[in-house]
């Protein structure tokens, strides 16, 4: 990265620094043409091109009122030297890129548009804008928040801290049901997470409320059928598990039994929504996983898509994806044969320390 000047200072783009930031960002010459301003990547294409002249810069202006900061400028001896933009993806352009891939449902920023003025060149100062873009919580991380990020914790796999983990009782039936229930039509026939629990005859013979009877037969067991995820309070999502032997998983001729352990499967990762993009998904699978290694699983599986960068079809993404499965601790046992929404599956593991 080369070594930052130790005298450069970085610090949020707020309205008292305005004037700083049209030094970086304005128009050079003619104060009513129309410059960027580093609009064109963060507002919807159709308020960005009726923006023109002086309205561009006062749209960035209202920007730097907000709680959170547009991006972050650099200074070197107290003079402007650098501008960084940065958001949350779900708030830009990018957002709805069918180019630029959603890697997976965590709320991740971007760091765009990274720009250093003449004069200030070549001293290292692009990769400090880049590094000094703040987050969420608008700091740069300590040396012990760094030593942290390094260990497999809850945060590293991000997860919330405020999300709750509950086995799937019968007592939780209901906040069950508002996960995998009908949403409209309490008659109607849904899966309720049974096409892969239970064989295929049984599956197909139950329709409407008969699925839901059986989800609730399952919660009755002294082994919960999975987890729910609560997020202050409120069901936010579920996972289910449990033994391959039990599962139509035991007799797939294209998913291969690594070995003899009697292991445990984790599949069907639901998040509601109004709860995605916060790493729920990765927290379900790893809660999933933690319940069946408590119940005595030697280890727990899950059959994942392994897509790359590329986008999962909605409708197929409750399998998860590798990456996501490996941020939970897991790791690929074997390839499969099995393909999901035009991607391969992969066997992942993970196994107690």
């Amino acid at each position: 990265m080369g070594a930052p000047n130790p005298e450069i200072v970085v610090e949020p783009a707020t309205e008292a620094r305005f004037d700083d930031l049209a030094a970086v960002l304005g128009p050079k010459k003619n104060p009513q043409g129309t410059a960027c301003w580093c609009l064109s990547h963060r507002l919807p294409a159709a308020e960005n091109q009726s923006l023109t002249g002086p309205a561009r810069g006062a749209r960035v202006r209202e920007l730097t009122r907000q709680d959170v900061a547009p991006g972050v400028l650099a200074y070197v001896d107290g003079q402007v030297a650098g501008w960084a933009a940065t958001a949350p993806r779900r708030e830009l352009p990018f957002s709805r890129s069918r180019k630029i891939p959603q890697v997976d449902d965590l709320d991740v920023w971007v760091v765009w548009c990274v720009r250093v003025q003449p004069g200030f060149r070549r001293q290292g100062l692009a990769a400090t804008l880049v590094r000094g873009v703040p987050g969420p919580a608008t700091a740069t991380p300590s040396a012990r928040d760094r030593a942290a990020a390094a260990e497999p914790s809850a945060g590293r796999m991000g997860i919330d801290t405020e999300v709750v983990l509950e086995p799937a009782t019968e007592a939780r039936f209901d906040d069950l049901a508002a996960v995998l229930g009908p949403k409209k039509n309490p008659q109607a026939t849904v899966c309720w997470c049974l096409s892969h629990r239970l064989p295929a005859a049984e599956n197909q013979r139950l329709a409407g409320p008969a699925r839901g009877a059986r989800v609730r037969e399952l919660t009755r067991q002294d082994v919960a059928p999975g987890v729910l995820a609560y997020v202050d309070g409120r069901v936010a999502g579920w996972a289910a598990t449990g033994p391959r032997r039990e599962l139509p998983f035991s007799r797939s001729r294209k998913i291969p039994q690594v070995d003899d352990l009697d292991v445990w499967v984790v599949w069907c990762v639901r998040v509601q929504p109004g709860f995605r993009r916060r790493g729920l998904t990765v927290a379900l699978v790893r809660g999933a996983a933690d319940y069946a290694l408590s119940q005595g699983a030697p280890a727990v599986e899950g059959y994942p898509v392994d897509n790359g960068t590329a986008r999962v079809d909605q409708t197929m993404a409750y399998v998860g994806t590798r990456a996501m499965f490996e941020r939970a601790g897991f790791h690929q046992a074997a390839g499969t044969e099995s393909v999901s929404g035009g991607f391969p599956r992969v066997v992942m593991r993970l196994a107690p320390v």
